[in-house]
């Protein structure tokens, strides 16, 4: 009992919770015993308010900022709560409470949900009410405010416009589609969600480190009215109402569902039964509040008609990599920062935080080389543990999720692996973990799948819900949101470290990224009919060697195949200089670039050559083959490396890397067509596993690397730091090129035959 006081008494977030939760409890046994919910909304209401003058009181500043962000807040609360007061006590009931109100336990889940749903909600204006620091008011602030208030617009316009319309006795049994409602369906919870958002963005101009955390609170609002409650009920009692109705359905296909002119219709499927509703149900569930959230008992099937944005699927992909775009840089040189500082090398957060010594008899100098060296070896070890159990993980959740016919077996286990890493590198950062816990517990983090894993559910789901002749142009869109959330995360990481001055507080980027996609993954729904097949059998560990065992009966030219398999491993190995090696090599002498500049360019060439090389797919496809654009990816590839490996003993060596990026940016093409070319090669009912085998090799690419580039670089860094970029040209003349040229000669020779017996 005495933790639970002292907790309570040094957490202002624990008596916040204390507070959300004790009043919605103490009313419970009133709204029970009385078997009514008239108060519901109020209470809801009634505590947010409360709740943000205690926090005001707690902090004891009363900045303006704070004074303001708490008025805003109680605001709202107080015009929500007396709206839906009146509005149960007009028509007398709440349909949401139906069977609840007779239910204690589940009607004391609801109270607890509104609970949960204050303390999350108002997570921004709890930490801003007890920040100690008072900084000018400064452009957020006034970009918050005006969006808190555009959203407390819209929402008060769209609920008296509601209103109004059906106080009307001529509108009864119909529909509203005038003012706001006819640029949106649902134009209340487009402002609730704006004006959540603005309290977060006002607020966030004090945060530091983790309590950017509470921008869950708008994020949860957003999953809460689109994909929980709110939205999805709604909708379904539209179409029992009026499915019927073709002026009814003529407004769903030309009314944005939320975001005016953003998001669009999906096919109407009305199912017969739902036309055969009773008058009781159907009424009693068109009363349902349209503003305050609240989970409902009735679950949506797969003939629910729906109605969602374009990409519901492409941002999971942009988040993902930018969170890891973000986590691979700040261990590296974290790592070489802290191998520094056992070596006496010190280091200050200015515009270059990285110490040189040019001269190679200086002691320093070889203090650093010693630190390059220590940290290339603490990464080899790290690698090995992740890239190991990753191997295997890859093709089996891939598999899995074919035979369990469950798209997001292959999507959520990944993301919940990138909490764990998140978390496990905050330990190490912040609370000095020893690193071989680490070792230990990144090996967990590999058989969850890594970062290979998702993208087998991802395009597995897009081609399930994308019709054949668009999936092409889909595919090419994913690929630039793959290259635009990597060069955000390398970008992010170094100006944050700078901005911060510290890794930890960095650290807590991508573990809220991660918190966010695993959220919205488990909302998603699944792309696929429910199967009936369990979801963990032992039939899903033999799924894949029967699935090759079957193959060699097949008409597959393996020989082809086995080609495209042999140079897509060695292009993807040849890359290892720039995927494991560029951060140690640039902070290294003579470069000794800070964080940020690194990240500048990163960001520059992953997102370049990502969308430089499709444009080049598009463009010399026209006038060339396929394989002939694979060997100038190529060239580009081996330019740009070797130009990296000479940049430390060439003039203007600040510039040189800054080139690179100009080079490479033809980089992808080969990649792209050697996926393509095997895609070809192999029938429909086998593009799963040919996708899960490229991944499970790409992870053995990433394991191999790492055993060879990185102790190479450690052997070499001293006389020639860049000789590690030049295994990219031995490799890709070595291997690639004459394998390529040799599947396009095939494929010449083929197409001649075939030629010659047609005529």
């Amino acid at each position: 009992m005495g933790s639970v006081v002292s907790l309570l008494e040094s957490s202002s977030l624990a008596r916040a919770a204390a507070v959300a939760f004790g009043v919605q409890w103490a009313l419970f046994p009133i709204a029970a015993y009385f078997q009514t919910e008239k108060f519901y909304d109020l209470a809801g209401g009634g505590t947010f308010t409360l709740l943000s003058l205690l926090s005001l009181r707690w902090g004891g500043r009363y900045y303006q900022r704070q004074k303001v962000q708490t008025g805003m807040v109680c605001t709202w609360a107080l015009r929500l709560a007396l709206f839906l007061l009146h509005r149960v006590l007009k028509t007398g009931r709440d349909s949401r409470f139906k069977h609840a109100r007779k239910d204690p336990k589940l009607f004391l889940m609801y109270w607890t949900i509104q609970g949960l749903w204050v303390f999350i909600t108002l997570l921004p204006t709890l930490l801003l009410n007890e920040e100690k620091n008072n900084p000018a008011l400064g452009e957020r602030d006034y970009v918050g405010w005006g969006l808190w208030a555009l959203g407390l617009l819209v929402e008060v316009i769209a609920d008296y416009q509601k209103s109004a319309f059906k106080n009307n006795p001529a509108n009864q049994d119909k529909f509203i589609q005038s003012g706001l409602w006819s640029l949106s369906r649902h134009p209340n919870y487009l402002g609730e969600i704006l004006l959540h958002t603005g309290l977060y963005i006002s607020a966030s101009s004090v945060f530091r480190g983790y309590q950017h955390l509470s921008a869950v609170s708008p994020v949860f609002v957003f999953l809460l009215l689109t994909r929980l409650s709110g939205i999805p009920i709604l909708e379904r009692q539209g179409m029992k109402r009026w499915g019927q109705n073709p002026a009814y359905l003529a407004y769903r296909r030309n009314t944005a569902m939320l975001i005016p002119y953003i998001c669009t219709f999906r096919a109407e499927q009305v199912s017969l039964t739902r036309a055969k509703m009773t008058e009781d149900d159907t009424e009693n569930e068109a009363e349902t509040p349209e503003t305050q959230p609240l989970l409902h008992g009735n679950k949506t099937t797969a003939e629910d008609t729906t109605s969602t944005c374009r990409l519901p699927i492409d941002p999971i992909p942009t988040f993902f990599l930018l969170a890891i775009g973000t986590l691979s840089p700040l261990l590296k040189e974290f790592l070489y920062y802290k191998q520094c500082e056992n070596s006496n090398i010190t280091f200050v957060w200015n515009d270059n935080s990285s110490k040189c010594f040019l001269n190679m008899s200086d002691p320093g100098y070889l203090a650093q080389q010693k630190a390059q060296a220590g940290a290339s070896q603490q990464l080899l070890y790290h690698n090995m543990g992740l890239y190991m159990a990753a191997c295997f993980s890859a093709v089996f959740f891939g598999v899995w999720s074919d035979l369990s016919r469950r798209r997001k077996v292959a999507i959520v286990p990944p993301i919940f692996g990138g909490i764990l890493q998140a978390t496990l590198y905050l330990l190490l950062m912040g609370f000095m973990f020893s690193f071989e816990f680490v070792i230990i517990g990144i090996t967990f983090v590999g058989l969850f799948g890594y970062y290979f894993t998702p993208f087998v559910g991802i395009k597995a789901y897009l081609a399930d819900i994308t019709p054949r002749s668009q999936l092409t142009f889909r595919l090419a869109v994913l690929n630039a949101f793959e290259g635009t959330g990597i060069a955000l995360g390398y970008v992010s990481s170094g100006l944050w470290v700078q901005w911060q001055k510290s890794f930890t507080t960095s650290m807590w980027i991508p573990l809220g990224l991660f918190v966010f996609i695993f959220l919205y993954v488990l909302l998603l729904p699944e792309s696929l009919p429910m199967s009936v097949k369990d979801l963990f059998s032992w039939s899903h560990f033999s799924a894949f060697r029967r699935a090759c065992s079957s193959a060699k009966n097949s008409d597959i030219d393996w020989g082809m195949l086995g080609c495209y398999y042999i140079a897509y491993i060695s292009t993807h190995f040849a890359d290892g200089a720039f995927s494991e090696i560029v951060n140690l090599f640039l902070m290294n002498s003579p470069f000794c670039w800070d964080p940020s500049k690194i990240g500048i360019l990163l960001a520059a060439m992953y997102f370049g050559y990502h969308i430089i090389s499709a444009v080049g797919i598009r463009l010399l496809g026209r006038i060339m083959d396929d394989l002939w654009i694979a060997q100038i990816g190529i060239l580009s590839d081996v330019l740009a490396n070797t130009l990296m490996a000479v940049s430390a003993f060439l003039p203007h060596r600040d510039i040189i890397p800054f080139i690179v990026p100009c080079v490479r940016m033809f980089a992808r093409m080969q990649h792209c067509v050697i996926s393509s070319g095997m895609s070809k090669l192999v029938p429909q009912d086998r593009q799963g596993s040919v996708f899960a085998l490229l991944y499970c090799f790409e992870a053995i690419n990433k394991l191999t690397e790492s055993l060879v580039f990185l102790p190479v670089y450690r052997a070499t860094l001293h006389w020639f730091p860049g000789f590690v970029f030049l295994i990219n040209p031995a490799i890709n003349f070595i291997i690639t090129v004459p394998v390529l040229g040799f599947v396009h000669y095939r494929t010449r020779s083929r197409s001649t035959k075939s030629q010659l017996t047609i005529n």
